[in-house]
């Protein structure tokens, strides 16, 4: 069987046609967030993500996202998503331990985690922990709206000082006009409770075949 590693970035990624239609057809077919990060971030982040690919005749096999940051300081970390782990993809990521770097692995193993772990090491990165996260996946007969949803409103730049107060509460320090540029950025919801931004989501792609929420985050008391 033939196989290959490919690395796409930049312009590389938004002239493959072929790689958002296979990263469609994946998603489609089994809608693991992997796979929505990878088409949110090829399609709007794309001059600050690569992606690494083991091909087999045409089909992806495994591949790694590699998103290196963005220009705010809350996206001051890199993100490695790394889908069907192998050892063929994972010998090519090359970052500097220069920051935080969030991986998330998914279709993966007890034995792949220690596989990155040891990886990562190898690259610099000295602490390490390890949590288990749960995705959820609806579609349009099996969503069932919370009649609590009317809760929640858009969040405009008014609203700016209680996203402040809610970074904060998590330790990260932001300004107010960095929070304005975000809100106008990522269009955000949320649930504000006795004058608190108690709950938030992000909206991040909204296709007709699929819609991507994350940055979910709720306090946990008021």
């Amino acid at each position: 069987m033939f196989s290959t590693v490919l690395r796409l970035k930049g312009s590389e990624l938004t002239s493959r046609h072929w790689l958002m239609k296979a990263l469609g057809d994946l998603c489609r077919s089994n809608p693991l967030s992997a796979h929505c990060y990878a088409i949110y971030y090829l399609t709007y982040e794309s001059d600050r993500a690569e992606i690494l690919l083991l091909v087999s005749h045409g089909d992806i096999e495994s591949y790694v996202l590699v998103w290196y940051g963005g220009e705010f300081i809350i996206q001051d970390v890199y993100e490695v998503h790394i889908w069907n782990p192998t050892r063929e993809v994972m010998r090519q990521i090359v970052i500097s331990p220069c920051k935080r770097a969030d991986i998330q692995l998914y279709n993966s193993t007890s034995s792949d985690v220690e596989a990155v772990m040891k990886y990562f090491r190898s690259l610099g990165f000295k602490k390490f922990r390890t949590e288990e996260f749960y995705d959820m996946v609806c579609d349009c007969s099996s969503f069932s709206p919370s009649p609590l949803e009317k809760l929640a409103v858009k969040l405009g730049e008014e609203y700016a000082p209680l996203y402040r107060d809610l970074e904060f509460g998590r330790g990260i320090e932001i300004t107010l006009d960095e929070v304005g540029e975000i809100l106008e950025k990522y269009t955000h919801y949320g649930v504000i409770v006795n004058n608190i931004l108690a709950s938030i989501v992000a909206r991040y792609v909204t296709l007709p075949w699929i819609h991507v929420l994350g940055g979910v985050f709720t306090r946990r008391k008021i």
